[in-house]
């Protein structure tokens, strides 16, 4: 009997006992491991993507209503420039009625209506 007890106690404090220490301090880093993924890395990551998404929500509204403060800058713009367009139709209209009825002197050679003519 007393050979039994101690090769018993030759396997605990040998080879054995390594073994069964070693897979009890990997059990216990392994459950660490776990318990930190799941209580505080796995939340976090989860809060950034939340935040992300809020962010990226916000910047989108702003986009938009710039675009929409955009468009009707533009609708304002083009209103403008039709007037501008019809108000330099009429002008170059105007321009054109005035030229036809401007008497010209027969006297002077059509080439010589700007400036220097030459007096008969």
């Amino acid at each position: 009997m007393g050979e039994t007890i101690v090769s018993i106690l030759t396997l605990i404090a040998g080879p054995a006992g390594a073994i069964v220490l070693l897979a009890v301090i990997l059990g216990a880093i392994g459950y660490g491991s776990w318990k930190l993924l799941n209580a505080h890395i796995i939340p976090g990551i989860r809060s950034w993507f939340e935040k992300q998404d809020k962010r990226f929500e916000d910047i989108m509204g702003q986009h938009k209503e710039d675009r929409a403060v955009f468009k009707d800058s533009v609708e304002i713009l083009a209103k403008r420039l039709d007037k501008t367009e019809e108000k330099v139709d009429k002008i170059v209209k105007d321009f054109e009625e005035i030229k036809d009825r401007t008497f010209v002197c027969p006297r002077l050679k059509e080439n010589e209506i700007g400036g220097n003519s030459e007096r008969d």
